[in-house]
């Protein structure tokens, strides 16, 4: 069956009225068209054009565009913004209108803090002009340029705290305030303390005090004998301690606590100050406290022994105690700042000392204060946020900082009394002697062994020909300085290169090699940088050595032979000497002192020799001291070791070592014993760290 085709070529016919709509729509379209890129032109152009363009009748007034207007039925309606609003509802209607005063408040940090005794300061950001006329409106208000700070009496905190609050509707402020019982310590106080009579402290003791020692007892005792005496070192804490103590002699016994190495130069003070004080050291564990209440008794023992005693020393009462070396109770866990908190807060009156209260770390301070009084810091947070810049950190709380120091100055201030030889100096002798007695298990150890080297020369001076007497004597005198040397090394380390030390230089004499090797390996392990200077020192290294440490700050010591460098060198940048050992010719020791007394001395030089007891250094000193005495009386000499504790004999028949020094004195080599070289690794002293030295 077949279809039949058709062309795909059929013309459709439009009628006339289908082909004048055609006409019309197209007209319309290409006028739309138009208009909108114009309504674009116009809005690129402006505002104000594009909303004549928009609203070309606003206001009644026909605005023209050169334009006849549309046929009514083909006109568009103009294009408007779309705005959306809230659903009306009867909370829009009853909801009040925001405040234009709590839109516009302002934040502003403010922080207050002390800036001495008297006046507080006040910084804060951003600024604000209300805050600043407030600030104005306090008489005693003051400008400074310089860090655009505020400042005013410290009686006006609490009017300028009010003249603040009143700007609460404009300003929202955030008070960084200063502690209320940091700020009781400095308000007005109408009470007058009547005046110290420093007579109460004793003739003897009055008379033995420089000028600046008799102001700080008198500041010790307006404060109640609760003061911490942080003078440099050299200026005379204990004996200022004694004083202040004795002022309150009707409260006694006295508890002095001390490291283990000064046990005995306090007994030294004792009997050159106060000869009338029954004086107790207590040496070990198994020592009996003196449980009288007496008014003479006085008790000396180490950190170490307070820990171990704590509970015989906290039922007794002790109302005077005395912390020597206070800074060894910076860290507040330990168990002996524990000991030493409970033993303050039960006494009236707490001394405490040190040459180095750790100053320049505020977090260390913060014991030491609460012992003088624990009202004022009671919160170790708080005070560690506002004064050692405290916050968390990545490893828990960190107060490893500083903030706010001018404020935590001012109260040091308050409860410390610090000076330094340089405000003194006009007080002060050009040169003074000390004697420290040292005693621990690095000398206890070694007594015995000592003792054969005591009994030895004993029986060489009965028996035996004048050389053999002087080589036991020689084996004593080097057993002495072995018994020492490592009690000597902490000492000289510990009191002069503390970490938080005095900028200061020392020099340090010794006669045996093996006590020098010591004394270098302990300032090596310190990080102490020395110069050391003995016999086998080439002449042309002597000089450069002494040019360093003259001229190099970080050169903090001088190890010396008293035999080899006592004579030809000028050290004057150090105005501390310590004789590590003695030497029985004064002369040499005389000069020795001067490698720093000597012209160019700008400072009074402290001179301290190193004692032990029951060692030949009691022999010996016993005959330095007759000998310049001699000197003295022949017109030979004007220095005198009078005025400095007299060393105790050996318990014994001394006069049969005494003898001795007329052997030493006589033969060939001028009374220089015989002496070998130990070897420092039989004592403690590794090969490497002498290598190293």
């Amino acid at each position: 069956m077949s279809f039949p085709t058709q062309s795909c070529s059929t013309t459709i016919q439009l009628t006339d009225e289908q082909r004048e709509r055609i006409k019309q729509n197209r007209e319309r379209a290409l006028r739309i068209q138009a208009e909108k890129a114009e309504q674009r032109t116009t809005l690129k152009q402006g505002p104000t054009a594009a909303a004549s363009q928009l609203f070309p009748h606003v206001g009644g007034m026909a605005i023209s565009n050169n334009k006849p207007p549309p046929p009514i039925g083909e006109r568009r309606v103009c294009p408007r913004p779309i705005q959306i609003q809230p659903p009306i509802t009867t909370k829009n209607f009853n909801s009040p209108r925001p405040s234009t005063s709590s839109v516009q408040k302002v934040l502003v940090q403010m922080d207050f803090s002390l800036i001495n005794a008297n006046r507080f300061k006040v910084q804060f950001t951003p600024f604000n002009s209300d805050v600043v006329d407030k600030l104005k409106s306090i008489p005693s208000r003051s400008f400074n340029a310089d860090d655009k700070t505020w400042s005013f009496l410290i009686d006006d905190y609490e009017a300028t705290k009010k003249a603040l609050n009143g700007l609460n509707r404009t300003v929202n402020l955030k008070l960084a305030e200063i502690p209320f019982d940091v700020r009781r310590l400095f308000l007005s106080k109408t009470t007058v303390k009547p005046k110290v009579n420093l007579a109460k402290i004793g003739q003897h003791l009055l008379d033995s005090l420089f000028s600046f020692q008799r102001s700080g007892v008198s500041v010790g005792i307006e404060r109640d004998g609760r003061i911490l005496i942080a003078d440099e070192m050299g200026l005379g804490k204990s004996i200022q301690a004694l004083a202040i103590a004795n002022y309150y002699r009707n409260e006694w016994p006295l508890l002095i606590v001390c490291p283990s190495s000064v046990k005995y130069a306090w007994m030294g003070q004792f009997k050159r100050f106060m000869p009338d004080a029954n004086v107790y050291v207590i040496e070990k564990q198994s020592d009996p406290l003196p449980i009288s209440r007496n008014t003479s008794v006085a008790i000396v023992l180490s950190y170490d022994l307070m820990v171990s005693k704590a509970k015989q020393l906290k039922s007794n009462s002790i109302y005077v105690v005395v912390f020597d070396e206070c800074h060894l109770l910076k860290e507040q866990t330990t168990q002996r700042t524990k000991v030493a908190f409970e033993l303050s807060k039960i006494a009236n009156r707490v001394i405490l000392l040190s040459g180095t209260p750790a100053l320049s770390r505020p977090s260390e301070l913060f014991t030491q204060v609460r012992m003088i009084d624990p009202k004022i810091f009671p919160s170790w947070v708080k005070y560690a946020v506002r004064y050692c810049g405290g916050k968390k950190g990545k490893f828990g709380f960190d107060a490893k900082g500083r903030s706010n120091p001018d404020e935590l100055k001012t109260v040091m201030d308050k409860i410390m009394i610090r000076r330094l030889k340089k405000d003194v100096l006009d007080d002060l002798p050009e040169k003074r002697r000390e004697v420290v007695y040292l005693s621990g298990d690095a000398i206890d150890a070694k007594i015995r062994e000592l003792k054969k080297a005591r009994d030895a020369c004993e029986q060489a001076n009965r028996y035996s020909d004048a050389k053999t007497k002087k080589e036991t004597f020689a084996e004593y005198y080097v057993q002495t300085g072995l018994v020492k040397m490592r009690a000597v090394a902490e000492h000289v380390v510990d009191t002069y290169f503390h970490e938080e030390g005095a900028d200061r230089k020392v020099l340090v004499f010794a006669h045996h090699l093996a006590v020098l090797d010591t004394l270098g390996v302990a300032m090596a392990r310190a990080g102490v940088q020395y110069i050391r200077i003995d016999g086998a020192t080439p002449a042309h290294d002597r000089a450069l050595y002494c040019e360093q440490f003259q001229s190099d700050r970080r050169t903090k010591a001088a190890l010396l032979s008293i035999t080899a460098a006592g004579t030809g060198i000028t050290l004057t940048a150090a105005s501390v000497v310590v004789f590590a050992e003695l030497y029985w010719n004064p002369s040499l020791m005389i000069q020795a002192e001067d490698r720093a007394h000597r012209v160019g001395q700008k400072d009074s030089v402290h001179v301290q020799y190193l004692l032990a007891r029951k060692t030949a250094d009691m022999d010996i000193w016993s005959l330095v001291g007759s000998k310049l005495k001699v000197l003295g009386e022949v017109n030979l000499s004007n220095e005198t070791y009078r005025g400095i504790e007299n060393s105790e004999k050996y318990c014994g028949a001394s006069s049969l070592i005494t003898d001795f020094f007329n052997v030493m004195n006589c033969g060939d080599d001028n009374g220089e014993p015989v002496t070998k070289r130990i070897k420092p690794m039989d004592f403690g002293v590794t090969k490497n760290e002498i290598r190293h030295l």
